[in-house]
């Protein structure tokens, strides 16, 4: 039976997998690779670092960030606790975030660097309910702000104490409890917030699954927001139920370059996404020489046949794989 938790994807992929690159960055000394061990245990480190600043079952935190390694695991960690992550757009006003930190009525709140700190502090100030902020980049130390990596480690402590306490916690989620609540810009009025449970996410996820195959093999280069639900569903959680690897790219300015470093096997995207890259190929190829340029679009016809062919899940016979084969080394 498909598991029904969006916590209980990530553990039992951590665990069938063992994907030595879980995930991958982009840092100053090239692109590192995260595995899922190492994964599992900040995401367990950080969750227990948060019981600690006092999250329990249905408590809100508010995560104010860019894509990048952090997110999903403060998402994981929040999850595993029983609590609801509540994603804000990182291009947002103080203003608006105050509100949407007010009407979630989260208690905590992370956020990746200075710049977004200072955005959230003087969104929150005055604002009761919100007891800690905490940071991903090293910051200036602030009232109420903590560094995620300072959580990590005194979680590591927690860990060795009380090694079973994540798992009884991730184990006690239900499909039907809450899991995050998104706010839409709307089209009048104040922004609504969505209430997902679990179970309404990890059903997009098993149903993307049955129409699209995705292997451990595959890798993947995410670059919509996370804080919007397609990529945090198709993006996320469903790469990682199928034990796959996830980069993250710098930014949506850097996607082209990033993916000709990382290679991704799957993108996810929207239309305007697509038909800009397609204009920009087929700009370059007009300016190709005339044997190189029927080249190309004799393997643009290949591709487009072994891409029908492999959603339609119809095997190739001999002579189309290696058409296909061939086509990759000239064109691709």
């Amino acid at each position: 039976m498909a598991v029904d938790t969006l916590i209980g994807i990530f553990l039992d992929t951590v665990s069938a997998h063992q994907n030595p690159a879980q995930f991958m960055r982009k840092t100053a000394q090239g692109w590192e690779a995260i595995s899922a061990e190492r994964a599992e245990s900040d995401v367990e480190n950080l969750a227990l670092a948060l019981r600690q600043l006092g999250v329990r079952k249905d408590d809100k935190v508010a995560l104010l960030s860019e894509n990048r390694y952090e997110w999903p695991l403060v998402d994981l960690a929040v999850l595993g606790l029983g609590a609801v992550t509540v994603p804000i757009y990182p291009t947002l006003t103080p203003l608006q975030v105050r509100y949407i930190v007010e009407n979630s009525e989260a208690s905590i709140a992370v956020v990746s660097n200075a710049v977004q700190l200072d955005k959230m502090l003087e969104a929150v100030a005055g604002l009761p309910q919100l007891t800690a902020v905490i940071h991903m980049d090293p910051a200036p130390a602030r009232p109420r702000a903590h560094a995620l990596e300072a959580l990590i480690e005194e979680g590591r402590t927690q860990r060795r104490q009380n090694p079973g306490a994540f798992r009884e916690s991730a184990g006690a989620v239900r499909s039907d409890d809450l899991a995050t609540i998104i706010y839409t810009s709307g089209t009048t009025g104040e922004p609504k917030g969505a209430m997902l449970t679990h179970g309404n996410i990890a059903s997009n996820v098993w149903a993307c699954r049955r129409v699209i195959d995705l292997f451990p093999a595959d890798r993947c280069l995410s670059f919509l927001p996370l804080c919007h639900i397609f990529e945090r569903m198709a993006g996320l959680y469903a790469m990682l139920s199928a034990g796959m690897t996830i980069a993250y790219a710098e930014s949506i300015d850097a996607v082209a370059a990033n993916a000709v470093e990382v290679r991704p096997t799957v993108l996810c995207g929207v239309p305007r996404f697509y038909e800009k890259v397609y204009a920009r190929v087929m700009d370059n190829a007009r300016t190709l020489p005339s044997l190189r340029r029927r080249i190309f679009h004799w393997g643009l016809q290949v591709g487009t046949k072994t891409a029908q062919a492999r959603f339609e899940r119809r095997a190739l016979d001999p002579l189309a794989t290696f058409r296909a084969w061939l086509a990759d080394r000239l064109v691709g």
